[in-house]
Formats: C-alpha cells, structure tokens, sequence
C-alpha cells in the first residue's frame, strides 16, 4: 500500500519555510480558526462556486461535509482539530473529496508529516443547490441549508487516510488546477485553541448544537494581500438536531462560523 512520503513533505517545508527571525519576539497567540460572518463565509463559498473548476465540482459532486460533534470536542489533552484533504477514488461520485479529522495534542511539524492519529470522516455529503452562485444566493443557501438528522462520524483507518491524501494532492488537484502547488500546497489544514478565544468551544457550545457542517471556499489572499498556501478554504458552522446551522443573530457580533484556519505550517509559525 502506497504510504504518504514522509521525506518529500519535509523537503516542501524546509524549502519553503525560512528560520524565524529572532528580532520578532516570542510567538504571539494565534487564532487558528477566527469567527466570522455568514456574509465572509458567502464571499469564500461563492468565491469556490465561482472558480472554473472548483465550482463545478461543488454543484455536480461535493460541497462539504457534515461531523457529529465529538469529533470536535477537546479535552484538556487536545490543542485543536487538524483536518487532511482526502480524495477517495472508491467512493461514489459525490463522495469523493472530504476531510478526515483528528484531534492533536499539538500544532507541530510532525503532526502534520503524516497522519497518525485516530481519524473520523464525515458521516453525511452534500451538493452546492443554490439557486445561483452569487453572495446573496449563498447566505440565502446557508440560511435555509438542512441536512436530514444527526449522524455517526465513522472512524477511518490511518493508511487508508495516508493514501487518500497523497491522492488529493496526485490525481485531484491537478484536475483543478495545471499548477497543482498554487492552488493547495498543504494538504491539511488546522482549527486549534491556543488562543484565550477558544472559538471551536464558542462553536459547540451554542444551545441546540449537535454536530458540525463544513463547506468549502476559495481565496487567493490573505487579510494583507500575500498568497495564500493553501487557496481551498474550510469554513465550520455547527448544526441541530434536524440538520439546520446554527447562525445565531444576524452580524459580526452574532454569527459563529469558524475560518481563517492554518496552514503555514507550525515551524512558519515559530513552533
């Protein structure tokens, strides 16, 4: 069984990662994972829907996913959750792409060299339905988005995941984008509570919350106009009991949708 290549994934973050310069302090908190707005969540999505390929595939195949909420509980023991990108080549059409999610003690390069920890997948998939691809059609799809009740997460084992994920970045990718490496260079992504925010447990903790949907966006740059790693972006919303979001009440303060996750990867970040 092909297994991800532990050597060729360092060689991409010694490459592409420079020493930290010590004039710049200790490292600061990070949010990995910032709340935002349903109508920033509606840009990425849209965004996605509207990339030449990304966009089809989201409407004719597979949009995001949906987690019970275990998955993303943490104890005292766990930093944050890290997501792989997983491309599932015996799966039916519409299941394809997904996240496998494991709880990890710490955001560290040997974490993220290759998965090891025990893993879950999502237990339900979803199309794009939208009635058009631009922002007010996707807050409206968000609003009204339900997905049938709560589910069981299966747990997926770690070499299935290992070869999943190197066939994201092989066989996937390049059928997105002729430059695979602009598009996602990592193929994970990280939510985690090393902040005071806490902002997963701001998520779960909301009344009614019984499990959490994911969708998928697009973006190019960050928040300071430098490229983004990885351009697929992961937005998280929780879920109740018939499969609605919880959104809570319309605005910056209200909404608790979850982005802004990681990469660079941790040695970037001065870990």
């Amino acid at each position: 069984m092909r297994r991800l290549s532990t050597a060729l994934i360092a060689i991409v973050f010694f490459v592409s990662c420079g020493p930290r310069d010590p004039h710049d302090g200790p490292p600061k908190a990070h949010h990995f994972g910032s709340i935002i707005s349903r109508e920033e969540a509606a840009k990425l999505i849209a965004a996605f829907l509207n990339h030449p390929k990304l966009g089809g595939y989201a409407k004719e195949k597979n949009e995001g996913g949906v987690f019970e909420k275990s998955v993303f509980e943490l104890d005292d023991t766990k930093a944050g959750a890290l997501l792989w990108f997983c491309f599932d080549t015996k799966e039916s059409e519409d299941k394809q792409l997904y996240l496998a999610a494991a709880k990890v003690t710490g955001y560290t390069p040997a974490v993220t060299r290759e998965a090891t920890d025990e893993l879950w997948k999502p237990y339900g998939y979803f199309k794009y339905t939208g009635e058009g691809t631009t922002v007010p059609d996707v807050i409206k799809f968000i609003e009204t988005h339900q997905y049938g009740e709560p589910g069981k997460s299966p747990v997926v084992p770690v070499e299935e995941v290992r070869v999943q994920v190197e066939d994201f970045s092989r066989v996937f990718l390049p059928t997105m984008d002729p430059d695979p490496s602009q598009l996602q260079k990592y193929p994970f992504t990280f939510f985690g509570e090393m902040s005071e925010d806490f902002q997963i447990r701001k998520m779960l903790s909301q009344p009614g919350a019984v499990g959490v949907r994911y969708y998928f966006g697009y973006q190019e740059k960050d928040d300071y106009g430098k490229d983004l790693n990885n351009k697929i972006r992961v937005i998280m919303c929780a879920i109740d009991q018939y499969g609605k979001n919880i959104l809570g009440t319309r605005g910056d303060d209200g909404d608790i949708m979850i982005e802004k996750s990681f990469p660079p990867p941790p040695e970037q970040m001065g870990f």
